[in-house]
Parts: C-alpha cells; structure tokens; sequence
C-alpha cells in the first residue's frame, strides 16, 4: 500500500512518516520543500516538491496532508496560498486516493467562546486568526472532496522530538532563567505530543471508515502553562523566575510595533495561546477510535534529562 505524507521535512510529518515505514505493508513516499531532512530513515522515499507550483499527477492509496504555513506573523495572502490553495492543488492531483488525513489546527476554535472546544464549535468568526481562518477554509476544500474516506485531525500545540518550534522557542525566552511574559500562565491549555498524533493516525490507516470524519487530537490530560514553561526552563536553569507583564500594555506594544513595522517576538496570537484557557474535548476520538494518547509533556521532559 503505497503512503503519500506532505510536509514530510517538517516535525509532524517526519514523524508521522517513520512511525508508518515501520509497517512492512506500507511503502511510504514523503515530500516537502526542502532537502531531504536527517529525521527520515532509508526505507522512506523522499522528493521534493512545492504544492504551489506545477507537478504532475500523484497515484497513492492513502495521503496524508502535513504540509502548511503556521508561522502566525504571515499575511493573509501567504496563508491562503499555502493552506488552502495547496490544499486544493493536492487533492485535484491525487489519483487512486481512497483515504484522505488532514492535519488541521486548533486555531480554528475561539477559545475565548469555547474554552473547551469541541469538533463542532469551529466556525469562521471574527474572533479567529488569520491562520485559523485558513486552516478551517482548508478543512472545507477536504469535506467537499469525493475521497471514500476524508478525517480532519485537530491538535494544538504539538510538541516532541525533532520539533524545532514550540519547544526551541519556550527554552530560548529564557534569559538567565528569567523569562518575560504577558499574564501569569496559570491558564489551562491542552498540549498534544507528537507521538498520539502518529498513532491516532496509524489506527485510521488500519481501520478507516467512509465518510467524513473530525477529531480532536490532544494528550489525556491538560496542562497549566506555568508549570509547562517551568519544567521546560528547569532544563538550563534550577532557578526559574518569570518577569509578568499587563497583558493590555503588551498588546499596545505589539500593535504599535506591528504598524510601525517593527520586529517584536510576540503577536497578538502568540498573547492568546498562553493568556487565555484554551483546552479541547477529546472524548469523541477517545471513544471512536479507542486510542490510549498515553503520551505526556511529563514523561518527554524527563527524556531531556
């Protein structure tokens, strides 16, 4: 059975791509932009590949689509292009595709509506970013598409081995083991190791069903951010002090920087992820697919070690 992942030289999508290869009966093909990435090992074929330009037709059984922009400092323009449009390219060149996954994001919820969200809360409101927005207007392009089998999976940030996102960015706002932020942390907030997104992924793949299908994606267990970004900063530092700052005056700042086009670290996304309560309601994946997420933020710390 012959395996498509998009964004194979990204995180999610190497690793989705290994924890797959390990299965004698797939053959799994990835692709992404870059170079082939260390992350992949030799029985995955790799090519590059830019889902924005032109390429040829693409016969695989199952494809599973990782590729994306989250960087939450683009503009409209390049997220619409790189989210949707790719997403639509893909799909109109995929042939012989009987199973269609999706990795979306949980920025396509308003937290502030739905501090816990479930799969059916997500609408294109006001209140979304603009990188929600394009992953939900993709989430669209996959539920009209004619796959026998089409699943949307949401996580929110997903963290672990070879991310050089979320963790690498935590551990760097760390200077002298102080650490500046917008608010307390002591918010609640669902986390999602990469590894229960791979086998939620892998238990579709052995045993997928018609139609369309959504699922939250995220550990067993929520997290207050405090003691996540505390446990991160304990790796380089014993003493941990955080630097709190009013969350208005942060996005003053932020919003004069943005228009006077000035390079600040935080945006106003960035502000909500760690200030506001931000959790998912998993139990439907939980029940459907009687997956364990066993996976935690606790144990892959204790890695780092």
């Amino acid at each position: 059975m012959k395996i498509l992942v998009t964004g194979g030289s990204g995180f999610i999508g190497g690793t989705i791509s290994r924890k797959l290869s390990e299965n004698e009966k797939f053959k799994v093909f990835a692709t992404g932009r870059k170079a082939r990435p260390k992350n992949l090992n030799d029985t995955i074929e790799y090519f590059q590949m830019d889902l924005n330009n032109s390429f040829s037709d693409l016969e695989f059984d199952i494809c599973i689509h990782c590729a994306g922009l989250a960087d939450d400092k683009s503009t409209n323009k390049d997220l619409i292009l790189q989210n949707v449009i790719a997403t639509e390219n893909l799909i109109r060149r995929l042939k012989g595709c009987d199973l269609f996954i999706f990795v979306s994001s949980a920025s396509v919820y308003d937290f502030k509506k739905n501090p816990l969200a479930k799969e059916e809360n997500a609408s294109l409101n006001n209140a979304l970013s603009t990188y929600g927005r394009s992953k939900l207007l993709a989430e669209k392009v996959v539920q009209e598409s004619s796959f026998t089998s089409s699943y949307i999976l949401r996580p929110r940030a997903v963290y672990g081995d070879f991310d050089q996102t979320l963790f690498p960015k935590i551990a760097k706002g760390f200077k002298n083991g102080k650490f500046t932020v917008p608010g307390n942390l002591r918010v609640k907030s669902s986390l999602t190791n990469v590894n229960n997104l791979a086998e939620v992924v892998q238990l579709i793949v052995n045993n997928s069903k018609k139609g369309v299908h959504v699922y939250n994606v995220c550990d067993r267990i929520n997290y207050e951010l405090r003691e996540v970004f505390t446990e991160i900063g304990q790796l380089k530092s014993k003493n941990i002090q955080f630097v709190e700052l009013p969350i208005r005056l942060v996005r003053s700042i932020v919003f004069l920087c943005q228009l006077l086009k000035i390079p600040i670290s935080f945006s106003q996304q960035s502000i909500d992820y760690i200030s506001q309560p931000s959790t998912l309601d998993n139990s439907r994946v939980l029940k459907e697919l009687n997956v364990d997420l066993a996976h935690n933020f606790s144990d892959f710390i204790q890695s780092k070690k």
